[in-house]
């Protein structure tokens, strides 16, 4: 990017200011393990529009034996669109602070730690927002027109299944929430061969989670067929919508449960344009990017209501 001029102020300083502030930035971008974690159930999608467009197949027969040039399958396809939308995030400096000649950059570390993590937290905050809503669709529906959680996704031959549930967390409901993933089918009718891997709750859910396990065998001395069984990610935004539901995916799969849609990743940038009115510039990082539901065969929610 092309530093602004800015009156008083040594071009090689403001060059110095950005590659630092940059470091700083990028650092903290890549030292994230929560959003590691949560970008596990996206399949991202590069676009280089305002609106990213996925084809969702509704109708395949899948893989038939090739008899002549006649013989085919018979496709059609929902058209699935993401909205990118721009994110911002930016800190203003005295010009003054600039041009001073005993500039320490480093006491900008904490701040631009700051920015980096608000990028973090807020993609983190995207998908969250996709759990919690995936019961009503307050988001959107999935590529079928349903809820994302629901109890009758379609299929080919007019049958339906579930990947949501209203259970309690226990072990028992853990249980039930595996076997009904691993009979989970594409629109075709054919296996999914779902097999969950990880599960998603909220903090008040820990105990009760960890104690179903983390325990090596029964109460009748047996194994516990759920010891280690799945990787349990806990985080308190679920809290802040619902202490009771819970999610249980399968991330192994080259399908994801969502979607992220990236047009340009975080980007930093100078402004200078209120520097004669305010003697201030701004030094900041902008990005593109958004979420939306994937592949619902992919992972299950419970309400936990009961």
């Amino acid at each position: 990017m092309a530093i602004p001029q800015i009156e008083g102020v040594d071009a090689s300083k403001l060059a110095e200011v950005h590659l630092t502030f940059k470091a700083f930035l990028f650092k903290v971008l890549g030292q994230n393990p929560r959003w590691t974690q949560q970008h596990a159930c996206c399949d991202v999608i590069p676009t280089k529009g305002k609106v990213a467009k996925v084809k969702m197949a509704e109708r395949s027969f899948g893989v038939h034996e090739f008899l002549d040039e006649r013989q085919k399958s018979s496709i059609s396809h929902f058209d699935h669109t993401i909205e990118v939308k721009k994110w911002a995030n930016a800190i203003t400096m005295k010009v003054d602070d600039l041009s001073d000649e005993d500039l320490n950059l480093g006491m900008y570390r904490p701040i631009i730690g700051d920015m980096g993590d608000d990028f973090l937290e807020h993609k983190h905050q995207i998908i969250i927002d996709l759990f919690n809503a995936g019961f009503a669709g307050t988001l959107g529906l999935a590529y079928d027109g349903q809820y994302f959680f629901d109890t009758d996704h379609a299929l080919m031959d007019g049958s339906s299944q579930s990947n949501k549930g209203t259970a309690v967390f226990a072990d028992t409901a853990l249980y039930a929430a595996i076997k009904a993933m691993v009979k989970m089918k594409r629109p075709n009718g054919l296996l999914a061969n779902i097999q969950p891997t990880h599960g998603f709750f909220p903090e008040t859910l820990r105990s009760a989670v960890e104690a179903v396990l983390n325990k090596r065998t029964v109460a009748n001395g047996s194994d516990n067929p759920l010891y280690k069984r799945i990787e349990p990610i806990f985080d308190p935004r679920f809290d802040a919508v619902s202490e009771t539901a819970w999610f249980v995916g399968d991330l192994s799969k080259m399908a994801k449960p969502f979607y992220w849609a990236d047009r340009s990743g975080v980007t930093p940038d100078y402004s200078n344009a209120n520097e004669f009115e305010s003697d201030r510039v701004s030094w900041g990082a902008k990005a593109r990017y958004n979420a939306s539901y994937g592949q619902y065969q992919t992972i299950y929610g419970s309400t936990g209501g009961g």
